[in-house]
């Protein structure tokens, strides 16, 4: 296979749930910044990955940076924005959305590579309430832009202390448990990315246990589709508008197992299938 970049993902469902070994992880931390703890609302803004993040330490992945958390009680907010380094205020959407953002409040900020310097930056979150209330939180992102994901590579969990120093987070929350990382909160596409842009060609192997799943069907979260597995050669969501994009196709390989009902109709009776497909318009090389 050629391929720049590797992403793990688990498509599918409040209720699909898996761990992943060989490969990721660390326990949660949640930071509230200093100034938050006098906000009327209890532990208000989350970054579900701490209070200081680092990106690029091993590569770039994909081309978004991604800051992810919840705000709590979204339903008293009126307006919530974010800026980066001092820069302009830009909106911010909360879950849930019924696709990447799972729980009411969720969000997913994508950051470019080219709007952080290496070194020190800053995101800030700001939030307003429906009575005027103001109250905001930062996080602190250490950027990285002259480093390559080293190959090979492998994750031995007994020594993860935290999460991002092996993989980079795209979606959702996860926590380690003792045989790998499984999301908290599975839903829609649950994702952890590996790789980099210098990679060309590699193999993978990933040990991945399923404790759960829902049922396909149309509509969310599973969209007629429940699968785990790896997407390769993938260069991160493109940009579609919306916020967080959705847009997760072209890449280059998919390879995932899939729920499907069985042809016989059998009342809560599926198949598990093995399934691979190309992206045709990824050439082989570049990255989608």
């Amino acid at each position: 296979m050629c391929v720049r970049s590797a992403a793990c993902f688990g498509s599918s469902s409040k209720a699909l749930t898996q761990t992943m070994t060989r490969i990721i992880t660390q326990t949660m931390t949640q930071a509230v910044s200093p100034s938050m703890r006098d906000s009327p609302l209890p532990k208000p803004i989350t970054f579900w990955y701490g209070d200081t993040q680092h990106f690029g330490h091993l590569g770039q992945y994909q081309r978004w940076i991604n800051i992810i958390g919840n705000i709590a009680d979204p339903e008293r907010l009126f307006r919530v924005t974010f800026s980066v380094n001092d820069g302009p205020e830009r909106a911010l959407a909360l879950g849930d959305d019924l696709h990447r953002l799972a729980r009411p409040g969720d969000f997913n900020v994508e950051v470019a590579w080219d709007e952080v310097a290496p070194g020190d930056n800053t995101l800030v979150i700001c939030a307003t309430t429906q009575q005027g209330e103001s109250f905001h939180a930062s996080v602190g992102l250490v950027v990285h832009k002259d480093r390559h994901w080293p190959l090979p590579y492998a994750i031995d969990f007994a020594d993860v202390k935290n999460l991002q120093d092996v993989v980079q987070v795209v979606d959702g929350q996860w926590r380690l448990e003792a045989d790998g990382v499984r999301t908290t909160a599975p839903y829609y596409d649950r994702v952890l990315s590996i790789g980099d842009a210098s990679w060309t060609n590699y193999e993978t192997t990933v040990r991945l246990t399923v404790h759960d799943f829902t049922p396909s069907a149309p509509g969310p979260p599973t969209y007629n589709v429940t699968h785990f597995g790896v997407a390769m050669r993938w260069g991160g969501h493109h940009a579609d508008g919306l916020q967080p994009s959705r847009r997760w196709f072209p890449l280059g390989r998919r390879e995932s197992f899939c729920w499907q009902r069985t042809r016989v109709p059998v009342d809560g009776e599926f198949s598990l299938t093995a399934q691979a497909t190309r992206s045709r318009s990824t050439p082989a090389g570049t990255t989608s």
